[in-house]
């Protein structure tokens, strides 16, 4: 492949998927910014397990859909439209309530150094942190992304490689490499989420930090019998995840509805992964964990925590 696949969710009872990455989930339909989601998905607590509890149209879906995945070439899913319709300035992901914290904790773990951001997208984190002095280089598969990345700053500010997160070198050595908003639980095997670590280290100087922002399964939320919880209920919005918890897929499906009867859906798959493997993953790549917090902030994580902040050392 020339260029890296990804994946969109499509409806099957067929086989799992091959070995096909994706760097991002699949894009807000039109006019669906990243307030609500972000470059891949935000999590949130379960308002409810039980998916007869929304109305007639959405019930029955979790014996729909469960992982499997068509393949797709990238430019299908971050084109032109989506890149144009991410950015929310101000609210969401882009709230100031959000961004510094995370630029705050970026900065102190870059120590002075060099800057990777993995999946860099439209610069949401890139831009800011290298408006606070960190020197940032990205790398990002959606070439539409880059572009509205470059009405913000040029290539000389923020130096951005195309390509996917588990294989693409970046030119030099940095101090730091970073994948936030559960990014990586979008490259759909466990031997890609491994290739995505061993990148890492490859880029890092030997004590450099790779850090993940991820969010912790919500298993605990699944009754017995049932494949589905209710993530977040507003007005216009409902995400629904169901889970193949055999090969740990989750798959989200956003509903946007307005006044009359109808419904529009989108889906992002994802893998996921627990602090333990994370860890585990770490290990096989020469990192070990330096420390892990619930947020950016530096909150305590614990067995009630919806996700987490980990950051690894490059021991080897």
């Amino acid at each position: 492949m020339t260029a890296r696949q990804v994946t969109a969710a499509a409806p099957s009872s067929g086989t799992e998927p091959g070995g096909v990455g994706l760097d991002q989930g699949v894009a807000p339909a039109p006019g669906c910014g990243s307030a609500a989601f972000g470059r891949s998905p935000e999590r949130y607590s379960p308002l409810s397990p039980r998916v007869a509890d929304l109305p007639s149209i959405f019930t029955g879906l979790h014996g729909v859909y469960f992982g499997t995945v068509r393949p797709v070439q990238q430019e299908d899913i971050w084109d032109t439209a989506a890149a144009q319709s991410y950015d929310t300035p101000g609210t969401g992901m882009f709230a100031p309530e959000v961004l510094t914290p995370t630029i705050a904790r970026l900065t102190e773990l870059a120590s002075g150094g060099r800057a990777l951001e993995f999946a860099i997208g439209t610069g949401r984190v890139a831009v800011p942190l290298a408006q606070a002095g960190v020197p940032v280089t990205g790398i990002e598969l959606s070439s539409p992304m880059i572009e509205q990345l470059r009405t913000k700053v040029d290539e000389q500010t923020i130096p951005v490689i195309t390509g996917d997160m588990a294989t693409t070198r970046a030119p030099g050595q940095f101090s730091l490499v970073f994948l936030v908003s559960n990014t990586i639980s979008n490259l759909q095997t466990q031997e890609e989420q491994v290739a995505c670590f061993r990148n890492a280290a490859s880029h890092l100087t030997t004590g450099g930090r790779f850090v993940i922002e991820l969010w912790v399964p919500e298993l605990r939320a699944l009754p017995p019998g049932r494949r589905a919880t209710v993530g977040r209920v507003e007005t216009g919005y409902i995400l629904v995840d169901t889970y193949d918890v055999l090969h740990q897929r989750v798959v989200s499906h956003h509903f946007t509805y307005g006044e009359g009867r109808q419904a529009e859906v989108f889906r992002t798959p994802h893998r996921y992964i627990w602090p333990a493997e994370l860890d585990l993953m770490a290990q096989l790549a020469g990192f070990e964990l330096e420390s892990r917090h619930e947020d950016w902030s530096g909150g305590q994580f614990d067995a009630d925590s919806a996700s987490h902040v980990s950051v690894y050392r490059l021991i080897r």
